[in-house]
Parts: structure tokens; sequence; C-alpha cells
């Protein structure tokens, strides 16, 4: 398996993203193989390609010296960035594909605990993207481990053990 982060920092109440372009991670919903809408990218060998990332938005108050920022975010599935090939589309390579998705909400928590906990300057806008930015990196190298270790699923104890890490990680 292989995977695409896509990480669209938006500083504004506006996305020109329909509803219908994406799923919002939820733990009672998981993603289907209808959702990969994308047309399969030839040039790889992989089964499939989620596309995910971290939304997010934010507003700030300015008192003085005094910043409170107020946040809302999101981990998305993007139905049109992301594809799979029909003749490799199997239960066990759709718990992968979560997997990817299961990843990029684990590090959103983590992000949003530090983004709500941070005490801002009037340069909160360069101090909220530098730390996205090491957010994202580091949804980057974490896709980046699962998928090494796991070979694209091909490792099935890795897979499972993966699995277990990701879901207790969740529960917390």
């Amino acid at each position: 398996m292989r995977f695409l982060i896509i990480v669209i920092f938006i500083s504004s109440g506006l996305t020109s993203y329909s509803q219908q372009d994406y799923i919002s991670w939820s733990k009672y919903k998981k993603i289907e193989w209808s959702a990969f809408k994308a047309k399969p990218d030839n040039t790889r060998p992989y089964a499939a390609m989620s596309a995910v990332g971290i939304y997010y938005k934010y507003h700030a108050t300015i008192n003085g010296k005094s910043v409170k920022v107020r946040f809302q975010m999101d981990t998305r599935f993007d139905k049109l960035k992301s594809w799979s090939r029909l003749h490799q589309q199997t239960d066990y390579m759709l718990k992968h594909e979560q997997i990817h998705f299961d990843i990029c909400e684990l590090i959103k928590r983590k992000f949003k605990k530090e983004a709500e906990s941070t005490v801002y300057t009037t340069n909160y806008r360069n101090e909220i993207e530098e730390m996205f930015n090491k957010y994202s990196d580091w949804i980057h190298q974490l896709q980046q481990k699962y998928d090494e270790q796991t070979g694209h699923s091909g490792n099935k104890m890795k897979q499972k053990s993966w699995e277990n890490l990701i879901q207790h990680e969740l529960l917390k």
C-alpha cells in the first residue's frame, strides 16, 4: 500500500471542498472502497492510495499582548484524491488503508492538545504554522514507518501489530 498525506492549512472558515468530497474521521465510521474515487495511478505498483490529512482553522482574539486562539480541527480522508485498483480490493487491504487514516487522527489529537495549551504571542500565525509543520512532518514519518514495517501490508504479523498499537492509542 502507498499513502499520500494531504495537509491543507485553512486559515479561514471557507473551504472549496464539499462535505461529499471527504470523510471526517470517526470511531463509528470506517472507510469503504466506494470512497476511493480517483483514477488509479498506473505509475505506482500499489493496490491503493489514501489521501489523508489534518484540516484546521482558528480564530484569534488579541487584547494588548494577550492572544487567545480557538481551534477547530478535523482529520479527513479525501475521496477525490484516494484511489484503489478494483482487482486488489480486499477487506485486509482496506484495513491497511484505514490504519493510515487512524495514524493521521492520532497525530491530529496530539497537535490539537499542544495547539490548545500553547501561550501565543502576537506572532501567533507563524507559531501555529511552525507547530502544524512539525506535526505534518511527524505524520509523514510515521506513515512511512508503517508502510516500511508492514511491507505495504505484505507482512501480516507486523500489520496486526500496527493495528493493535493504533487501536490501543485511539482508545486513550
